[in-house]
Parts: C-alpha cells; sequence; structure tokens
C-alpha cells in the first residue's frame, strides 16, 4: 500500500474486511461471534456508555481509520484532520473482539458487555477506565530500578516509560502527567535506595 493516498489506503484497508449480510438482534447470541459490523456494535453498545448511537458509530468509523494508521506506523489523526463523514469506512465494515478491545483501550471506554465476558471486562466504579498496560509499564519500571537504570529526573523517566510502552504495545501509551502521578510514589522509593 506504499504510495496510496490516505483516502486509497482506507479504501483498500476496508475491501479486505468482509461486510455482514445482516444485523443482529439478540444479545445473547452475540458471545460467541467472531466478527460484528461497526452499526452492530453502536446499536447495541450506546446504552452502556450513555452516548447516542450516532455518535457512537462515528467514533467507531474514525477508530477502523485510526488504528489502521498506527498499525503502519503512522500517528494518530487529529478530529480536523479526518475525511468528511462520507469518506469514512462503512458501517458496516465488520472487526473483531481484539480490534474493539484496542479501540476501548485508546478511547478509554468501557468494553461491550454483550459481546465480552466478564472476565475481560473491568469494572471501574469512579474516573477513566485504567490503561491495561500499567502493569508492564511497572514491571519495565521496576527492572530498569533494579539495574540502576532509571534517569535522574521523573520526567525523564515517565517520557522513556511513554516512549517504550508506545513502541511495544498496539494501545495508545498514557500521558506524561499520567505516568508521574501513577510511578511517582516507586520512582522515589527507587532513587531513595542509590
Amino acid at each position: 500500500m506504499r504510495g496510496l493516498g490516505l483516502e486509497q489506503k482506507v479504501k483498500a484497508h476496508c475491501a479486505e474486511i468482509p461486510k455482514t449480510a445482516a444485523g443482529l438482534d439478540m444479545h445473547a447470541s452475540l458471545k460467541n461471534v467472531r466478527l460484528l459490523s461497526l452499526r452492530d456494535i453502536a446499536h447495541h453498545w450506546h446504552k452502556q456508555l450513555r452516548l447516542s448511537e450516532r455518535v457512537v458509530l462515528l467514533e467507531l468509523r474514525r477508530g477502523v481509520l485510526n488504528l489502521h494508521r498506527v498499525r503502519a506506523g503512522q500517528t494518530w489523526l487529529k478530529l480536523e484532520e479526518f475525511p468528511p463523514d462520507e469518506k469514512l469506512p462503512q458501517e458496516d465494515t465488520q472487526v473483531d473482539h481484539d480490534w474493539l478491545e484496542a479501540f476501548c483501550n485508546k478511547q478509554t471506554w468501557p468494553k461491550p458487555l454483550f459481546w465480552f465476558d466478564s472476565e475481560r471486562v473491568e469494572h471501574h466504579s469512579r474516573g477513566r477506565p485504567a490503561y491495561p498496560r500499567f502493569r508492564e509499564i511497572e514491571a519495565e519500571l521496576r527492572r530498569r530500578g533494579a539495574q540502576k537504570e532509571m534517569e535522574t529526573t521523573l520526567s525523564a523517566e515517565a517520557d522513556y516509560l511513554q516512549r517504550w510502552a508506545s513502541k511495544n504495545f498496539s494501545e495508545l501509551a498514557p500521558s506524561q502527567k499520567t505516568l508521574k502521578n501513577t510511578f511517582r510514589g516507586l520512582y522515589s522509593r527507587f532513587k531513595s535506595d542509590t
């Protein structure tokens, strides 16, 4: 797909994804379904999110475009950079669990209860959902601390961890501020031991 324009890349990508023949009505029957259309996901998910079905569908269509870009090593599009709605991936574009899980992580939206097993859905009583890779980031911080590889300032260490997470995981990495707030105590304990 090298040398193609953005619109051509999206059309080529969407052409590779099978299209749904009919909408699905039964929540109970969705747990074992491998692929769902964006339209079906928005229809079943919008009430859980407390958003309009139209808004959820538009975000999903934009998500197809953005996640395709990230997997190709490109940056996320800003809102003003998106093509007109009619040029976004079609509503009947189908996605799988893994794609929707990555989308949820990027959007910090809860996973849809109608499609994910309860053990795959994290429940948070307040605030935004937790970044799914904090355990791995913490393990990297502990490894660096044990090896005496930590940066000299918390800001520099948070910057390193953000780059490391971006390189190692498909989800959008937490901000430097979030990493600083999350790991301030652990960073301080390691630095006080040196």
